[in-house]
């Protein structure tokens, strides 16, 4: 067990072959998840990072997650601290998906993974860049790439029609 207490990462330079930062960058600070990256990327020259979209976290607003993130199409990490948003407006609905999704109702979450969670490799380095507003964070393609699932198709239509209304 190595304890960290932030900053700079208890490890040499190239110390692992290979790291994987699963579900971590959405609980750092906005202003420390620069460094925590970069130590990263010093301490392994390959790795794996994964984290909840933006769309996971407007419907469920995890309190322990203190970043909205997204991937633009260069694989460049986009993150805002959720104090910066009007999230908090949304709480009452928010509570009412969180309460489905600790009851067990996981078929939204397991039909729309790839839609609800960002995981990607690199090698040597990956960007990051802080933004000022939620919208710079959607990916406005999404809503027309939401596949059909052939049974209950109406749901997944009134969610793209859902989530195209709140998006846009």
């Amino acid at each position: 067990t190595v304890y960290y207490d932030g900053g700079q990462f208890p490890f040499d330079d190239n110390a692992f072959d290979y790291v994987i930062c699963s579900h971590v960058l959405e609980h750092i600070p906005a202003d420390q998840i620069e460094l925590f990256c970069d130590e990263l990327q010093r301490i392994a020259k390959k790795g794996y990072v994964e984290f909840p979209a933006l769309y996971y976290d407007y419907l469920y607003d995890i309190k322990e997650h203190v970043n909205l993130m997204n991937i633009d199409s260069n694989n460049c990490i986009l993150y805002m601290g959720k104090n910066k948003t009007g999230l908090n407006e949304f709480s009452q609905i928010q509570l009412f998906f969180l309460d489905t999704l600790e009851k067990g109702h996981l078929d939204l979450v397991n039909d729309l993974k790839e839609y609800f969670f960002v995981g990607f490799e690199w090698e040597n380095t990956f960007k990051l860049k802080k933004v000022n507003s939620i919208n710079s964070l959607i990916n406005k393609e999404i809503t027309n790439n939401i596949p059909k699932k052939s049974q209950p198709i109406s749901r997944i239509k009134k969610f793209r029609r859902k989530i195209k209304r709140l998006f846009t």
